[in-house]
């Protein structure tokens, strides 16, 4: 077996327009005709054609036949103005007649190995949390969703009134399209959508965009996923216009499950009325290689919309990519990180609470709704976690 990112040059791969040979095997794998299902139908801003999929994909191969893929995709985070380079792994795909070979094991490894190499500040990905636990991935993202349908909305406001309006979006709105990019790249945490990809982006898995019109005017945008009530962004330009453009989906849809990433606090605290109920859900599963990094720009934008209590705690994480001690310190909302040694971290413990953690545990405590009592942490630090670490669903993989 041959493990290595991208299809070689000189094999028959090169042979069939736009490598159809790897569409055609993943798309085997997931059990889609390739026809009324298929990856370039479900994610056009990976697959369709004239993208070279295969640039980003590790390989494991047999006599120059594809038995397994692993697909590892560049993003770009931008919290609070700091940019973090992210891998989206994706497609992790093995030849039913290879599993149970060790085919996806390889490949994990080699993708993580050149994140690590490459200086990659964290990884995503969907899948099975006890999967992925292996390599490091713990399921941590945390979403709020507010379930509502129009008998619950209307029964504390008013329908929307003429002024008010929600249209789908056309691959062809090219000046509003200009007009959304620039809203979603200027957000306090986002992930960098192209301009050119953009409505690739917004109709992955098959979801479909709407803006929201305020007097004949954009006035923010949603996208409703394909398979049921699921409103996957939700974006009105001003927060104040919330409960209306909720009333709009409503009246529009009749039910919806809004998610809303928890710094969104003004949207959330809008919804929250209107709902039935509201369930917070750990989606995705994330891999953190840059932890002072990351922990010091979610702190920031935790800083900017919630209170963060005073306290002093050292987090010693024994990372997948190397061992970190990182002394927290919070003082009138401010946020001091510092990197410690083994030595420094032994005279800087002396009545500041310290506690160990593996990789996946450090995640899940950081990231996670659950906090396991066991850890037995100060008071304070309820303030402090989980950090805000979220995908939106139009950017995974």
């Amino acid at each position: 077996m041959i493990i290595r990112k991208g299809l070689p040059e000189k094999q028959d791969f090169r042979n069939r327009p736009d490598n159809e040979d790897y569409i055609d095997f993943i798309n085997y794998v997931f059990g889609m005709n390739g026809h009324s299902s298929s990856f370039r139908k479900l994610l056009p801003k990976l697959y369709k054609h004239g993208r070279r999929p295969e640039d980003f994909t590790y390989f494991s191969l047999e006599n120059d036949k594809i038995t397994g893929a692993v697909g590892a995709f560049p993003l770009e985070y931008v919290i609070a103005g700091e940019r973090f380079s992210c891998t989206g792994i994706g497609n992790v795909a093995s030849h039913p007649e290879k599993r149970g070979q060790g085919t996806m094991k390889a490949l994990m490894n080699a993708a993580v190995s050149d994140m690590i190499k490459d200086g990659i500040d964290l990884s995503v990905l969907s899948g099975k949390r006890h999967r992925y636990n292996h390599f490091g991935y713990e399921k941590c993202s945390g979403m709020r969703y507010f379930n509502l349908s129009a008998r619950t909305v209307f029964a504390v406001m008013p329908e929307p009134a003429g002024e008010l309006s929600i249209e789908r979006l056309g691959c062809s709105d090219q000046a509003l399209l200009d007009e959304l990019c620039d809203h979603m790249n200027n957000r306090s945490f986002f992930v960098r959508r192209n301009r050119d990809d953009l409505y690739d982006i917004l109709t992955t898995w098959q979801a479909v965009p709407y803006v929201f019109y305020k007097n004949s005017r954009p006035a923010g945008w949603c996208i409703r996923e394909n398979d049921g009530d699921g409103i996957s962004e939700f974006y009105p330009y001003e927060t104040e216009d919330t409960a209306l453009f909720a009333a709009c989906i409503a009246q529009k849809f009749h039910s919806a499950s809004i998610a809303v990433p928890p710094y969104e606090t003004g949207i959330s605290d809008a919804l929250e009325p209107l709902s039935e109920n509201v369930v917070c859900v750990s989606n995705e599963c994330f891999l953190i290689l840059n932890w002072e990094k990351l922990i010091r720009a979610l702190f920031r934008l935790k800083a900017s919309y919630s209170t963060i209590c005073d306290g002093e705690l050292i987090l010693d994480i024994d990372g997948i990519k190397s061992r970190e001690i990182l002394k927290i310190k919070v003082k009138d909302k401010a946020c001091l990180i510092e990197s410690l040694d083994k030595t420094s971290q032994e005279k800087s413990a002396e009545g500041i609470p310290c506690v160990k953690l593996s990789q996946n545990e450090a995640q899940a405590l950081l990231f996670g709704f659950y906090r396991r009592s066991s850890y037995n942490l100060p008071g304070f630090t309820a303030s402090w976690f989980p950090l805000p670490l979220v995908v939106p669903s139009p950017d995974n993989v």
